[in-house]
């Protein structure tokens, strides 16, 4: 499999008191060139989100956790998906290019809150969405 098909980083903690608190950070903007699309999401425990690849979109997801999860993914010339599990209380920023299959599963007891980062705005009529089971 090549290698930095996906980066994860860790994100800076700004929690206090008041709640938990992340920034994305400034290198995504260089990845991303331009952000066409956002949209945030929860993920039940036990549910999955995604299980597709774009064909010329890159994608960031930015995962907030208080429990446990699975982020699996797949490039198209990898026979098997590889999974990152994680577990505990933290932010993670995720850069996704173009035709890498990906889904994240909550596999613990609280909702798992994603944001998601588009290059380009979805087109219902001619999307490059395309399905594929990697969780």
């Amino acid at each position: 499999m090549a290698k930095n098909i996906i980066q994860i980083e860790p994100l800076e903690d700004h929690s206090d008191d008041r709640g938990v608190s992340f920034s994305l950070p400034l290198q995504i903007f260089d990845f991303m060139k331009k952000i066409k699309e956002i949209h945030m999401a929860t993920i039940l425990p036990g549910a999955v989100r995604g299980n597709h690849f774009h064909e010329k979109r890159k994608e960031v997801i930015m995962v907030l956790y208080s429990d446990a999860w699975i982020f699996g993914y797949q490039d198209k010339k990898a026979e098997q998906p590889t999974f990152q599990h994680f577990e505990g209380e933290a932010g993670i920023v995720i850069k996704i290019k173009p035709g890498i299959a990906h889904a994240l599963k909550n596999t613990g007891n609280k909702p798992l809150l994603i944001a998601c980062f588009s290059n380009s705005a979805n087109d219902p009529k001619n999307s490059d969405i395309n399905e594929k089971i990697v969780l």
